[in-house]
C-alpha cells in the first residue's frame, strides 16, 4: 500500500526503508543541549512509528562528555530500522571535528542547514565536498538550502557545466531539502540534480503523500508536524489503518508549537513529552477495572473516555446534545472530531447522545466514578451524586484551549 512512499531509497551506503523524514524542531527536552531520557523517548517513539530517517533538532551538544549517551541513543534508534543524523550549525570551524565525534557515536550522518544563509552557496558546497571526500559513502550528508540556489530562469534547459545545479550534483551531498520558498524550482531542475530532493508538505493523507513521490516532485517527504501529532503515522499508513491516524491541525492557535511552558506542545497529542511513560501503544493497565460515566462529549470528555478505556475501564459517555465535539466543531477541527468519534468506537466506549443528563440518570448506571466536564448545570448535580456515595471528578475547562482540555481529560484518566 502506498508503494512509492514506502519504497526504499539509497543515501550513500545507507538504505532508508521508506521516504519519510522526521526533521525535528526544537523540543525543549534536552538539558543544556545534552541528551536526556525525555529526549530519547521522544525520538524513539518516532522510530517505533516507522520514520525512515530522523534528523535531530538543532543546537544539541556533541562532545566527549556525552559521547556514551549519544552512542546508546543511536543504537536504540537503529533497533527499529530507522537512520538518524545529527543536525549541526553552519560554523565551518567546528563542523569537521564534531562530525568525527558523531560518527564514533554511531550516527549515520549529519545534516547542515544553510536555508537562511543566502550568500554561502559556494562555501557550503566546498564544505560538503570536503566532508564527502573524507568519509565517502559511509556518511549520510543532508543539506538544507534555499531553493534559489538550484533554481534558474532557464530551468527548462539542461544545467550548464558551471551552474549551481551541476556543482551541487558533484558536491557529495546525499540529499537536499529545499526551503519553503521554491519559486522557480522546476521538475527539470530536479531531474538535473540527480541528488535525492526532500520536500515538506502540509498533507495528512498518505495517498497524497505517496503521489508526491510517485509524480517525481520529490524523492523524500518531510512529515515532521504530522509525526509530532501522531508518531505512528507511517506504521498506520503502511498497515492500511489510515483512519486511525491522528491528523495534525494546520492552525497557529492549535497546532504544534513552543509555548510559555518551555517545551513543544501539540493540541491533539496528549502523550507528547511523556513518551517514556505513556503512548498510544504503551498504556499501563489499571490495577482494578472500574465502571466510569463521563458527562460531556467535548474534547476533554472524549479524551478521558479513550484513555480510561485503553487502561481497561468500562466507560459510558453521555452527552445531552445530539453531536459530539463541543467547541471542536468550530473552525478547522472537523477531521479531529471524526478521529475522536472513531477512536472511541475502536476502544469500545459506550456513547449515548441526546439523553437527559441528571443525577438520577447517572446513578442508574451504578458507576464507581463520574468524570464531569464543568459548567453551571452539571455542577449542580455533584452534591446529589456524592450523597449517593459516587466519586465525582470534575474537569474545569472553562476558558482553556482545546489542547489544554484534551490534556486535562488525559491526565484525569491516567490517574484512575
Amino acid at each position: 500500500m502506498y508503494d512509492a512512499l514506502f519504497s526504499e531509497i539509497q543515501l550513500g551506503n545507507h538504505t532508508l526503508e521508506n521516504r519519510i523524514i522526521f526533521h525535528g524542531p526544537t523540543t525543549g527536552f534536552a538539558r543544556d543541549g545534552k541528551v536526556t531520557t525525555q529526549l530519547v523517548a521522544y525520538y524513539l517513539e518516532r522510530a517505533k512509528g516507522g520514520a525512515g530517517l530522523i534528523e535531530l533538532e538543532p543546537c544539541l551538544v556533541f562532545d566527549k562528555t556525552c559521547w556514551a549517551a549519544w552512542r546508546e541513543f543511536s543504537e536504540l534508534i537503529h533497533t527499529y530500522g530507522t537512520r538518524v543524523v545529527a543536525r549541526l550549525n553552519t560554523s565551518i570551524s567546528t563542523i569537521k571535528d564534531t562530525t568525527e565525534l558523531i560518527c564514533e557515536a554511531g550516527f549515520d550522518g549529519i545534516a547542515l542547514d544553510f536555508s537562511k544563509e543566502a550568500e554561502k552557496d559556494m562555501e557550503a558546497q566546498a564544505l560538503v565536498r570536503d566532508i564527502s571526500e573524507r568519509y565517502g559513502g559511509r556518511l549520510i550528508i543532508g543539506i538544507h538550502i534555499p531553493a534559489a540556489w538550484v533554481s534558474t530562469s532557464h530551468s527548462e534547459r539542461p544545467a550548464p557545466e558551471d551552474s549551481a545545479v551541476t556543482r551541487w550534483k558533484a558536491s557529495g551531498a546525499s540529499y537536499l531539502i529545499l526551503s519553503e520558498n521554491d519559486n522557480g524550482f522546476s521538475e527539470t531542475v530536479k531531474s538535473n540534480l540527480t541528488i535525492p530532493v526532500g520536500k515538506s508538505v502540509d498533507l495528512n493523507d498518505p495517498e497524497q503523500c505517496s503521489e508526491v513521490i510517485a509524480s517525481g516532485s520529490a524523492d523524500l517527504i518531510d512529515l515532521s508536524e504530522q509525526l509530532i501529532c501522531d508518531p505512528y503515522w507511517p506504521m498506520k499508513a503502511q498497515l492500511g489503518r489510515e483512519k486511525e491516524i491522528r491528523k495534525f491541525i494546520y492552525d497557529e492557535a492549535e497546532g504544534a508549537s513552543m509555548q510559555d511552558v518551555g517545551h513543544i506542545v501539540c493540541a491533539l497529542n496528549p502523550y507528547l513529552g511523556q513518551e517514556g511513560k505513556y503512548s498510544e501503544y504503551n498504556m499501563t493497565p489499571a490495577a482494578k477495572c472500574k465502571s466510569i460515566v463521563i458527562v460531556g462529549g467535548g474534547p476533554a470528555g472524549m479524551q478521558a473516555a479513550i484513555t480510561a478505556s485503553q487502561r481497561g475501564h468500562n466507560v459510558f459517555l453521555c452527552e445531552r446534545k445530539n453531536e459530539l465535539g463541543g467547541k471542536m466543531n468550530d473552525g478547522k477541527l472537523a477531521d479531529a472530531v471524526t478521529w475522536f468519534i472513531d477512536e472511541m468506537k475502536r476502544n469500545q466506549v459506550d456513547v449515548h447522545l441526546g439523553l437527559p443528563v441528571t443525577a438520577e440518570h447517572i446513578a442508574a448506571h451504578k458507576p464507581d466514578i463520574v468524570i464531569m466536564t464543568s459548567n453551571g448545570e452539571r455542577k449542580a448535580m455533584i452534591p446529589a451524586l456524592r450523597k449517593k456515595g459516587i466519586q465525582v471528578i470534575e474537569i474545569d475547562k472553562n476558558g482553556c484551549s482545546i489542547g489544554s482540555a484534551i490534556k486535562s481529560g488525559f491526565q484525569v484518566a491516567i490517574g484512575l
